[in-house]
């Protein structure tokens, strides 16, 4: 049984944003990505662990989890999964997935907090993440 359940969240209804990035991605990072989150799924304590990052200053209660592939071409891609941790819960809720490169987040680090207060006000869904 999973210690953490991975959710994603709708900002729309039939708008899954981490769907459509997981979409657009190659074998390698897909691989990646969900071996993170299943790896993550099954920790319990994930503030142990130097992959899982509490973001701070204008950022706060965001949380990042990083994943970085190295690709066919011998490319980097570093993605950062952005979400929330529900209070007095065990369940970690994406928004959005960034990239970063050269220290820029694609989307920015913005949208997901626009996301997050959307989140709060009570708008979107909330569904289960499947691996």
């Amino acid at each position: 049984m999973s210690s953490w359940r991975i959710k994603d969240y709708w900002p729309e209804p039939g708008v899954n944003l981490v769907q459509a990035w997981y979409e657009r991605q190659e074998d390698d990072v897909v691989s990646e990505f969900d071996y993170a989150l299943s790896a993550l799924s099954e920790t319990p304590d994930w503030t142990e662990i130097p992959e899982f990052i509490v973001l701070t200053g204008e950022y706060v209660g965001l949380y990042e989890i990083v994943i970085d592939v190295e690709l066919e071409d011998g490319e980097p891609k570093n993605c950062r999964v952005i979400g929330v941790w529900m209070q007095d819960s065990r369940d970690f809720v994406i928004l959005v997935v960034c990239e970063l490169k050269d220290g820029i987040y694609d989307p920015p680090l913005s949208f997901a907090l626009e996301l997050k207060k959307s989140l709060e006000a009570g708008k979107g869904q909330i569904n289960e993440h499947y691996f």
